[in-house]
């Protein structure tokens, strides 16, 4: 790869880890130890945040165990026609390295059919001793309880952010970020657990070459402030205008809106208590595979009523 190529590469690839030992989180860890006790079952990653290391874990673990491997995602190879055709075959032929199994490594799990994953199902036990899976999903409600049933389930988005801050801190120092350290945990704190979203903020601000400082960071968050603060004067309509014309992160906003009910103190009890729940059940939709552009939008009326 050439300067300019790595000018230009998203920087949570650039520098995502290259064995499991370096990947940020607990999740890692467990792994680790299965690796090391030579029994390794099918692996299922699951988180409701993107971002937070599956995708990382999954790509170390291959190039840790040296094995040869099938990569799909399956929110584009789906369907039965992939599991009979290419994933069958694929396993069914011996490893080129005796004693590794070969890896189908299926990211966005969540994305495959209903008959994909039935079939899929008898080919992790028919071709067990050959071959071992490892799945990603966001929607684990989305994946059927045989293939759960079948796999060490491992759920992310629980990282240490002192491990977090270590390992931007160290993408800072290489890629020459100004950076303070109350300013970078600002960061973290607004996108937990997506390590995914820091990065990518952290490359976005040495694009426009500024200090990522706790003042800088919280100017991100001025544009909730105002839509939370409007919210609050009854601009309701206002409001849900400015959210779907500007098509802030959902996820983000949301997030934002949770903070209010123990950040703002000029709310009533059974205001939090009505708030909570109403961001929960947004929440909620949001996991099972609802538009998030939708619900937030029909939402903010909820959450108004439930400030008012």
């Amino acid at each position: 790869m050439n300067r300019s190529d790595q000018l230009n590469v998203a920087w949570i690839i650039k520098h995502r880890p290259t064995c499991v030992k370096d990947v940020v989180g607990s999740e890692a860890k467990l792994v680790q130890k299965f690796i090391d006790s030579g029994t390794i079952p099918h692996f299922l990653f699951y988180s409701r945040t993107p971002g937070t290391g599956k995708t990382s874990l999954s790509k170390a673990m291959i190039k840790d165990l040296d094995a040869d491997y099938i990569e799909l995602n399956s929110s584009m190879d789906r369907g039965i026609e992939i599991v009979r055709e290419k994933i069958k075959q694929f396993i069914s032929t011996m490893s080129s390295k005796p004693g590794v199994k070969k890896i189908v490594f299926m990211d966005e799990f969540d994305g495959n059919t209903k008959i994909a994953q039935q079939a899929l199902k008898s080919m992790m036990e028919d071709f067990g001793k050959n071959a071992m899976f490892i799945l990603t999903c966001n929607n684990i409600e989305k994946i059927i309880e045989p293939i759960q049933n079948r796999c060490e389930v491992i759920t992310f988005g629980t990282a240490d952010k002192g491990s977090i801050y270590e390992y931007c801190e160290n993408i800072c120092v290489l890629e020459n970020v100004k950076f303070t350290e109350e300013g970078l945990k600002k960061l973290i704190d607004i996108h937990y657990p997506s390590i995914r979203n820091v990065v990518g903020d952290l490359q976005k601000f040495k694009a426009i070459d500024v200090e990522v400082t706790e003042a800088f960071v919280k100017k991100s968050d001025e544009k909730f402030e105002l839509l939370w603060t409007n919210l609050k004067n009854k601009k309701v309509l206002d409001v849900r205008r400015e959210i779907l014309e500007q098509g802030y992160d959902e996820d983000l906003l949301l997030r934002f809106f949770f903070l209010q009910t123990y950040e703002d103190k000029t709310l009533s009890n059974i205001q939090i208590v009505k708030l909570s729940k109403v961001l929960a059940d947004i929440n909620y939709k949001f996991s099972v595979g609802a538009d998030k552009r939708i619900q937030i939008g029909a939402g903010v009326f909820d959450i108004f009523q439930a400030v008012m």
